[in-house]
């Protein structure tokens, strides 16, 4: 996520029944945001990672095969 806002945020990996299956949060200090997220316990198919921020939130579709 690249923008200028800082401070804390939200990341949630959700199933394709909500539920939350990761959550890390943590806090933004530099205008983009990198972070490494393992995907190697979750099963194949289709996930949501959501990304809060704020009063921002982006979300990006993940398939894992």
């Amino acid at each position: 996520m690249t923008n200028e806002e800082f401070g804390r945020y939200t990341v949630v990996i959700t199933d394709a029944k909500g539920r939350a299956l990761q959550v890390w949060t943590g806090t933004k200090t530099n205008k983009k945001l990198n972070m490494p997220v393992s995907v190697k316990d979750l099963a194949e198919g289709m996930y949501l990672v959501k990304v809060k921020m704020k009063k921002k939130e982006a979300v990006k579709k993940l398939l894992k095969k």
